[in-house]
């Protein structure tokens, strides 16, 4: 049919991955220097950080990763993994597409690629 993949199926993916990650408070659940304690009843997330500083943020306001940082890098392997879930190893197999790019800009030449 002449195309690697259905460009609108990348796009509603990835449209769902930025919708998730928008406007939320990033934090990394394996972060070592973090200690973490979702309170139920209050529906709030305590963060207690190393150096002693004290964080309560609204639970819904959290966005909870399986990472140890939330940097450029870090996110754009979250984003590639969520992509070819969401892609569907099937899919990929099919269009005989073995890798994909994911690039994370924060600011001008700070970005984290991943593939």
């Amino acid at each position: 049919d002449g195309y690697v993949i259905d460009f609108g199926v990348v796009k509603k993916a990835l449209r769902q991955i930025c919708k998730d990650l928008k406007e939320r408070f990033l934090v990394p659940l394996h972060n070592e220097a973090l200690q973490l304690h979702v309170d139920e009843a209050s529906s709030r997330l305590r963060i207690l950080c190393e150096d002693g500083s004290r964080f309560v943020v609204p639970l819904n306001e959290c966005f909870l990763l399986p990472l140890t940082q939330c940097g450029t890098q870090e996110l754009a392997e979250y984003m590639l993994i969520r992509l070819k879930e969401s892609i569907g190893d099937d899919v990929l197999a099919q269009r005989s597409i073995h890798w994909m790019r994911v690039t994370v800009n924060e600011r001008p030449y700070s970005e984290g690629i991943t593939r």
